[in-house]
């Protein structure tokens, strides 16, 4: 038999269930197997259903045609899903304490998928990896664009926003070596590891004296009470040509609070970066899709039910490039709108 043809379209451990939804070519084959294993033995009472999945034969009619021969509907027979329980963690102290549901909960790191069919087997070790990274790479493809610019220019000026406890190996990814002749400034609004300059993102051009070259801000234009402000205080501070390189949420649990102040999409990013405010606008992605659920659900709710199967996503950003100066301004600092100070609690 030829070698198993298979993916995951989802892969969710949440409160010691684990849903694994995908398909497998070996679905077909009178002895198919798929199963979950916890360090390594199969999951005690999970139930795997076949799926139709009509969606697959035009896909495999385009990759593998040969695979279709001589029955052209089997990709429809090919998808799975298996629902099951993770083992009850011990109690501990007597006390009731739910080990699968926190952040320091690793159930995932020991739960793997094994296909097998016809004298063929896959065991994945890691079950949602190749969906994700396929997922997530258009946003890696523009994350690359930026930091290989930065990697192709001499004596860059690049400024990060929001820096505490990052550095510019964070700026440059783990397999960029940044430029020796670099200079490096990392902005944020309190003081602390990685930050050499303290200072509210809304008033960048009374803090930053000469243009740089990039700008750079992961998981901060969340927490910027006017991203619009920023984007041209931004512009203010870019030499033209310079690029910026935002990262953020369209869905995230709240933090940092009370200074939690927007969710932004791909869509979101023109708003911000455009003519006016003096770029020009060369990418914007979605990455980590995501699903979200109430905590609590009701029949009086109706409208709540299902929203689990919509897909939102955990990531976004943009890459934007500096054409001319912004046209536009809005007089106004953040003490003016806000009496509360951004927190100072660890990201």
């Amino acid at each position: 038999m030829p070698d198993l043809l298979f993916g995951v379209d989802r892969f969710i451990v949440m409160e010691g269930v684990v849903i694994c939804d995908g398909w497998c070519s070996g679905m077909t084959a009178p002895d198919a197997q798929a199963e979950l294993l916890f360090d390594g033995a199969p999951l005690s009472g999970q139930q795997l259903v076949a799926v139709y999945r009509p969606d697959l034969i035009e896909v495999m009619r385009r990759a593998v045609p040969e695979r279709l021969e001589p029955d052209g509907e089997a990709p429809s027979r090919w998808g799975f899903c298996i629902r099951a329980l993770l083992p009850l963690p011990p109690s501990q102290g007597g006390e009731c304490v739910n080990l699968w549901g926190g952040e320091d909960d690793d159930c995932y790191l020991r739960l793997s998928l094994r296909l097998r069919a016809d004298g063929a087997e896959e065991l994945l070790e890691d079950p949602a990896k190749t969906h994700l990274r396929a997922g997530n790479a258009e946003h890696r493809a523009l994350s690359k664009r930026f930091r290989q610019a930065i990697l192709e220019s001499t004596a860059p000026r690049i400024l990060e926003i929001g820096s505490r406890g990052s550095s510019l190996a964070r700026v440059m990814g783990k397999r960029n070596v940044p430029p020796a002749d670099a200079i490096y400034i990392g902005l944020d609004y309190h003081p602390g590891e990685g930050v050499n300059l303290v200072g509210d993102a809304h008033r960048l051009s009374k803090l930053i004296p000469e243009p740089v070259d990039f700008v750079f801000s992961a998981a901060t234009f969340e927490h910027l009470l006017m991203p619009w402000k920023a984007a041209v205080e931004i512009a203010r501070v870019l030499r033209v040509g310079g690029l910026v390189f935002i990262h953020t949420h369209p869905s995230w649990p709240l933090h940092e609070l009370p200074h939690d102040f927007f969710r932004f999409s791909k869509w979101a990013w023109a708003a911000l970066f455009n003519r006016h405010t003096g770029f020009e606008l060369l990418g914007a992605t979605h990455a980590d899709p995501t699903v979200m659920t109430p905590l609590l659900q009701t029949k009086f709710r109706g409208h709540l039910r299902g929203l689990f199967r919509g897909l939102s996503y955990l990531t976004t950003g943009c890459l934007a490039r500096k054409i001319s100066e912004p046209e536009l301004d809005w007089p106004l600092a953040q003490d003016d709108l806000v009496s509360t100070v951004y927190p100072q609690s660890p990201r």
